[in-house]
């Protein structure tokens, strides 16, 4: 007797793995000689061109959610899968950022999440400074509890300044602005005025032998009302938030001899009404310890607190950079590589954000072994 049974196709099925914030979807058995289309809860994400089997869905945000992939011949594949957010950090440390152009809290955790580093802290933005309007415009997006606004706050617009007089004219007049974006904040939020210590912004005439480009008003009049203004700013705040940290950027304090990076001593340029000393310290030519030292070493002198308001990697495949600043950042033991001084006993850093852009961009083809160091250094334990 001959066996006339009907054998049955294989079933077609969809499986869905997180790996931190991404999820891989496997398709098995699924006839789709057109392609298909790929969804999240209902959302399209994209086309899966025969014949490929997987589809990653990258930076989801945590949470559950169901996939579903559509041959276009109308058969339908499903899954489900959980997307877990990073873990808090420990107490007392230092809070993390993560800076992206045109981010979101959301898509700033995913982007931690998919590193596997601990959630982030600080969510870091910055004022338009196309005109004073612009500037004292800004309004913080909504943001999730427990998560601070570390806001740079241009003191000048790119508008044309001819003296120190109407630079100090036109912020006091606009300290009305600066309260409005300050009511528009919680009191967590972070101000970073001028958000270096030349103060960004504010661009004078050109002058035969000026640079044609323009020159920050601060570094060519500004010395003598910065620390002023900074703190009219500040002040502002204040009376808003009175326990708000706020941020006053040295930039660099290192091989200027003490100088701020145009020049001034740093005396000059120190306005009184901040919390925190903090630096900015790209991976460029310069020993990264003795860029950074000397500001945490005059913020304990000064009761202060310090942090990392920025730093990247700034387009080298550098594992050490990132395991020396994170050192620094967790006020471990550190050694000068330039004089051979090893500095230890400081304190911790109260937040870094590290610029996750352009050539600072982490998990890219040319830093590797950087980003396993900063996910080693910060890993969501």
């Amino acid at each position: 007797m001959t066996d006339t049974a009907t054998k049955h196709p294989p079933v077609a099925s969809l499986t869905a793995t997180a790996n931190g914030a991404d999820v891989e979807l496997v398709v098995s058995n699924l006839v789709m000689p057109n392609g298909a289309v790929v969804t999240r809860n209902g959302k399209f994400l994209g086309f899966l061109e025969s014949p490929d089997t997987t589809f990653t869905d990258e930076a989801v945000p945590a949470g559950s959610y169901g996939w579903d992939v559509e041959a276009l011949s109308g058969r339908t594949v499903s899954a489900n899968a959980t997307v877990v957010a990073p873990p808090p950090p420990p107490p007392g440390a230092a809070l993390l950022g993560i800076y992206q152009d045109g981010q979101t809290p959301a898509s700033q955790a995913a982007l931690a999440a998919s590193l596997g580093v601990r959630a982030p802290g600080i969510f870091g933005q910055y004022t338009d400074g196309a005109t004073w309007a612009s500037v004292t415009g800004y309004r913080p997006p909504p943001l999730p509890p427990g998560l601070r606004l570390h806001l740079s706050f241009a003191m000048l617009p790119n508008t044309l300044v001819s003296s120190a007089a109407d630079m100090l004219s036109q912020v006091k007049a606009n300290l009305p602005g600066v309260t409005a974006v300050a009511e528009a904040c919680d009191a967590l939020a972070i101000p970073r005025f001028g958000w270096e210590s030349q103060g960004n912004q504010g661009t004078v005439p050109i002058t035969p032998g000026q640079n044609p480009n323009g020159s920050y008003a601060w570094c060519l009049w500004g010395a003598g009302v910065y620390a002023e203004c900074f703190d009219l700013m500040a002040e502002a705040w204040l009376a808003v938030h009175p326990t708000a940290w706020i941020d006053w950027n040295t930039l660099l304090l290192s091989t200027n001899g003490g100088r701020c990076q145009t020049g001034e001593p740093v005396a000059q340029l120190k306005p009184t009404k901040h919390t925190h000393q903090t630096v900015d310290p790209y991976d460029n030519n310069w020993p990264l310890v003795d860029e950074v030292i000397p500001t945490i070493l005059m913020a304990q002198a000064d009761g202060k607190g310090w942090a990392m308001s920025e730093y990247g990697l700034d387009g080298k495949e550098d594992p050490v950079y990132i395991q020396t600043a994170a050192a620094l950042i967790k006020g471990q033991t550190v050694t000068d590589l330039a004089t051979g001084k090893v500095y230890s006993g400081y304190p911790a850093a109260s937040w870094h954000n590290y610029f996750n852009l352009r050539g600072s961009q982490l998990a890219q083809a040319f830093d590797p072994l950087a980003t396993e160091a900063y996910k080693n250094a910060f890993a969501a334990v």
